[in-house]
């Protein structure tokens, strides 16, 4: 059966709750089958449209769970009705420091990973994924004294100076202008001009360009591009 075909039959399943609980396990047998052959975003849409019907699939709830984890949704885990092997991937999911309600999907905790192990990352992603939560987790962590986030508008660092100082206020002191005493844990939250106006690139630990695209001087925008490029400074 072609896959679209197949996907219409299951969003039409899906949004019975009455066929569901008369009718669980095949209509999760279809959704295993499907989550094989079908494009990911689609299996992801099934696999959510199931999940918001999960109490009227009765037994079938572990594994309806199982294809939650196998699509990297552990935000929408109960951790306490796992087997130990979906707790542990669950508590992978989990950054540090940043309270028991906080779990990443798949491709956020990969980010939050690969910047605690010290690489870069340059990341591409629509705004609902998350970036800023990824951030905060990082700065949570507890490794970094200074940060520094370039922001494109000043409207912006006001949104990310309110955000920051809500969550850290008593850990780290944010920064918005060079005027600004600095204490020993720091968050800058600037612009790129006022990086070099202000001169705080010097003992910065973890450094994050919000908007990176901008880093393009094909753009047109080339002052901008300019004060955020180094090679460009010369």
């Amino acid at each position: 059966m072609p896959a679209d075909i197949e996907a219409t039959e299951l969003r039409a399943a899906l949004s019975d709750p009455e066929r569901i609980r008369a009718n669980s396990f095949p209509i999760l047998q279809d959704l295993c089958r499907f989550a094989g052959v079908g494009q990911e975003q689609d299996v992801q849409e099934m696999v959510l449209r199931a999940l918001e019907m999960r109490a009227h699939f009765g037994l079938g709830r572990e594994i309806l769970d199982g294809l939650v984890r196998q699509c990297g949704f552990f935000q929408y885990l109960d951790p306490d009705a796992l087997p130990l092997a979906d707790r542990i991937a669950y508590e992978v999911h989990r950054p540090a420091n940043m309270g028991e309600d906080i779990v990443f999907h798949r491709p956020q905790a990969e980010v939050y990973w690969t910047l605690l192990a010290g690489e870069n990352v340059v990341l591409s992603a629509p705004t609902s994924f998350g970036k800023s939560l990824i951030i905060d987790a990082v700065i949570s962590s507890g490794r970094y004294n200074n940060v520094l986030i370039v922001v494109p508008t000043i409207a912006l660092i006001d949104e990310t100076r309110r955000r920051l100082g809500a969550r850290f206020r008593n850990i780290y002191k944010v920064i918005t202008h060079g005027s600004q005493a600095r204490e020993s844990k720091n968050i800058f939250v600037v612009t790129q001009e006022r990086v070099l106006q202000d001169d705080i690139t010097d003992n910065i630990d973890f450094f994050v360009i919000d908007e990176f695209y901008k880093l393009s001087p094909a753009r047109g925008d080339d002052e901008r591009s300019a004060l955020l490029n180094p090679e460009l400074l010369t």
